[in-house]
């Protein structure tokens, strides 16, 4: 292209068509593929792999990300992390009395990539000082860490879901019993 030819633009009506691909053509639905044997058991071996920690109390208002940068710091690879927030009742009497209208949570599970490193990093950290800056908010308070052997995720999701069914039913049987 020479520099006094301008470069062509192409409107919607005339722009060349790519093979394959046409505006009047349903797009077709893609399906996963089962996992072959090898990938299933590679699964099952990291999944088994895995460890649950336990953290009683949540220092006051800190939250997963600050939780997840802590540990990583001790090399740590952290899959997921699950804080149970304060009862509601609790929180609205706190809030009352002039307490921080922040989320306060009351207490943690951390699911480790490697249940050694779970093990070792709860040896480690329960009973010790967060850390920090000397100034943080955190720094004074201490890790209150249990590595839970046998547990896995989905024995906690298991206890939400129950916990939500037996909740829902006393609020359905009030509802008849107020009719």
């Amino acid at each position: 292209m020479s520099s006094d030819e301008e470069p062509r633009t192409f409107h919607k009506q005339e722009a060349p068509s790519l093979a394959g691909t046409s505006d009047t053509k349903e797009k077709t639905k893609r399906t996963k593929k089962p996992l072959s044997k090898k990938k299933l058991e590679q699964h099952k071996v990291d999944h088994e792999n895995r460890g649950i920690v336990y953290m009683s109390s949540i220092p006051p208002f800190m939250k997963a990300n600050k939780i997840r940068t802590l540990l990583t710091q001790h090399g740590a690879e952290i899959l997921r992390i699950y804080l149970a927030p304060e009862d509601a009742l609790a929180a609205k009497r706190r809030k009352e009395k002039g307490g921080k209208r922040g989320k306060k949570f009351v207490e943690g599970w951390i699911e480790f990539a490697d249940k050694k490193v779970a093990k070792r990093t709860a040896r480690a950290l329960n009973g010790q000082h967060i850390g920090g800056k000397h100034f943080s908010k955190h720094h004074y308070d201490l890790w209150t860490l249990k590595y839970l052997k046998g547990f896995i995720w989905d024995h906690l999701t298991e206890e939400m879901a129950y916990q939500n069914a037996v909740r829902q039913h006393k609020l359905d049987a009030e509802l008849r019993t107020a009719r």
